[in-house]
């Protein structure tokens, strides 16, 4: 591959200096351990208690709980990190990795979410990352987002989330429930005196989180390159989500037998599954549907193809 020639002097280097594309490998290898270390923090407790509720294979098979999504956002994730093409740590990344570090050993998982989310919005933000970079920043910032910082979210404003996803439920059930169907707050009564409440579980904030964890890891495992049509394929999942996660409530509002089915282990991985491949069909869509760009237009990659 040609280019513009580099204009830059060639100085010559010393024998145990490290030239740029292994300063640069050194510094992705950094970021994939941070990376790494934080999501096995934040996901400690999960693995000790499947470890201690069943035999360590078993406990293997079934991921230690996780879900196969989070298991394959953490691997694209670092696959990403480890084929960037970002330019040498410099100080700033230094004074993000101890502020990284410091919070990784605060006893608690919080703090290995924090430290996933600082280092992701740092990611994301500086000014010489690649395309992969913030692709993979992007995903991490998804998976704390599903596994925590809607949890968090929930518990301080859940009340107001709850009450929205009562009241599209409620209006879902009323072009279909004869008679007068009354809501307050997260509770709703229906015409034959039953009462329908929804709860943490119920809600769609986790779910959306979840949705967009899905497509990022289908989409950007298949075209690791932003491009501004993502911003409607994300409007997108999260409106599915949401319609899908009122009909799943909405049901429940049957007979008892619907109620257990739907609410049960049965109906909450046919959710999952159901999820999944709504956010994989609209993943599939956007990627056949929209232009492949010619290559990395970061900073960093066009050194790189000036040096070639």
């Amino acid at each position: 591959m040609t280019g513009f020639a580099d204009a830059r002097p060639n100085t010559p280097r010393s024998k145990g200096s490290a030239g740029p594309i292994e300063a640069n490998a050194w510094r992705a290898s950094g970021v994939a351990a941070l990376y790494s270390i934080a999501v096995l923090n934040g996901f400690a407790a999960d693995i000790v208690e499947a470890i201690r509720a069943q035999p360590f294979w078993a406990a293997l098979m079934s991921t230690f709980g996780i879900s196969v999504v989070s298991v394959a956002a953490v691997a694209c994730g670092i696959m990403l990190v480890l084929r960037s093409a970002g330019r040498a740590a410099s100080r700033g990344d230094v004074v993000i990795a101890l502020l990284v570090a410091a919070l990784l050993l605060v006893p608690h998982r919080a703090g290995s979410w924090a430290a996933l989310t600082v280092l992701a919005l740092f990611e994301i933000t500086r000014s010489r990352a690649t395309d992969g970079d913030r692709i993979a920043a992007a995903i991490f910032l998804a998976l704390a987002a599903s596994e925590f910082w809607a949890r968090i979210a929930l518990q301080s404003l859940g009340n107001v989330m709850l009450s929205w996803d009562a009241a599209l439920v409620a209006g879902l059930l009323s072009h279909f429930v004869t008679g007068e169907i009354v809501r307050s707050g997260n509770l709703i009564e229906l015409p034959d005196g039953t009462s329908l409440a929804l709860i943490v579980g119920c809600d769609s904030l986790t779910n959306i989180a979840y949705g967009i964890l899905c497509w990022l890891v289908i989409a950007k495992g298949m075209r690791p390159h932003w491009i501004s049509f993502d911003v409607f394929a994300i409007v997108a999942v999260a409106v599915g989500v949401v319609s899908l996660n009122s009909v799943r409530v909405a049901l429940m509002a049957g007979d008892p037998q619907s109620y257990e089915l739907v609410h049960g282990a049965v109906g909450a991985d046919a959710f999952n599954l159901i999820l999944l491949a709504l956010s994989g069909a609209i993943a599939l869509w956007t990627v056949r549907n929209t232009p492949q760009p010619l290559g990395d237009r970061s900073p960093a990659a066009g050194d790189l193809q000036h040096r070639r």
